[in-house]
């Protein structure tokens, strides 16, 4: 038995067609991450952890180029954080 659509990682939800697709995976493995959504319904995901422990670092995905960037890092790591977006930005 395969896992329900929306538990595969690294997928996204096509809000037109409903479907599923898979995503490219990010730069660095995290679990316990904090995101918000970007104005061209991209993400950015800061924090969380992974095997090497709690993480500093941040990027952010693209839809238009289907592709992660690293952001830069922040200066105390965070893990179960909360993110938002201020005033659009």
């Amino acid at each position: 038995m395969s896992a329900p659509e929306s538990t595969r990682p690294n997928a996204s939800k096509d809000s037109q067609s409903g479907r599923w697709a898979d995503m490219p995976k990010p730069c660095e493995p995290r679990s316990c991450l904090a995101a918000v959504p970007t104005p061209d319904k991209g993400l950015v995901v800061v924090g969380g952890d992974n095997q090497g422990g709690c993480l500093n670092t941040s990027e952010r995905y693209c839809p238009a180029t289907r592709s992660w960037t690293r952001l830069p890092c922040m200066s105390t790591p965070r893990s179960a954080a909360a993110a938002v977006v201020h005033e659009g930005m």
